[in-house]
């Protein structure tokens, strides 16, 4: 069973590869208004390449319980012994929990990307309004206003989900204190980014507000949801 796993992680990990990475640096075209946050580079760094780290050390501690030689890999982490390792690595099981958090990286990941897709050059990292800006109101931004942040959040509960549930790298070593540092140290960082996210977006709304003005209200009219159609 664990090792159906090692594809749900790689696929979990490249899902969330592609949710970080801006699809453009920069917007082209003279500005109109600017409010750079380079916050948000730092910000998707630190969820992207912890993510990647414990999802091969979990790779690799499944597959040493089919070949107990893969453990040696890990012995910086203080897992336990090979043999610890390799016995402990038939935990690391695919779980109800972990299938939820990884449809939820899934579903993050398709709504991110496709509004990647809808803006086009214009979906960069930086806040800005440039002469060349139009106001998207087609596909998913016609239902709700911020569907890249919609999937943001998606992807980051589904992260937390498949790191804290039963079967996880955490609940299956928790002794290695090291392991325990950084998993930690992500989760609580991922909440944070939950708020950040939440915030970013009321940052952008002010700024296209400015930028757009009439249009821009008659579109929050007509589109009434931020994150969650008839929610929020």
């Amino acid at each position: 069973m664990s090792l159906l796993k090692v594809p749900l992680i790689i696929s979990a990990c490249t899902w969330y590869q592609a949710c970080c990475k801006p699809p453009n640096l920069q917007l082209e075209g003279s500005v109109k208004s600017v409010a750079s946050d380079y916050v948000a580079y730092a910000v998707a760094g630190t969820l992207w390449f912890p993510t990647l780290f414990m999802g091969t050390v979990e790779v690799i501690a499944i597959l040493s319980g089919y070949a107990p030689i893969f453990s040696s890999f890990l012995a910086p982490l203080h897992l336990g012994s090979a043999q610890q390792v390799s016995i402990n690595a038939s935990s690391l099981r695919i779980t109800p929990v972990y299938l939820l958090g990884w449809a939820l990286i899934y579903i993050g990941w398709h709504i991110r990307t496709s509004a990647f897709e809808e803006l086009g050059t214009q979906f960069t990292y930086k806040l800005r309004v440039s002469e060349k800006h139009r106001l998207v109101t087609t596909g998913s931004y016609s239902h709700i206003r911020h569907p890249s942040y919609a999937g943001g959040l998606l992807f980051i509960i589904g992260g937390i989900l498949t790191q804290l549930g039963p079967g996880s790298l955490w609940s299956t070593y928790p002794a290695s204190l090291t392991l325990s540092l950084i998993v930690k140290s992500w989760v609580c960082f991922c909440i944070v980014s939950l708020g950040y996210t939440v915030l970013r977006a009321h940052g952008e709304e002010r700024m296209l507000k400015a930028g757009f003005g009439k249009e821009w209200l008659a579109y929050t009219v007509n589109t009434p949801y931020m994150f969650i159609p008839y929610v929020f």
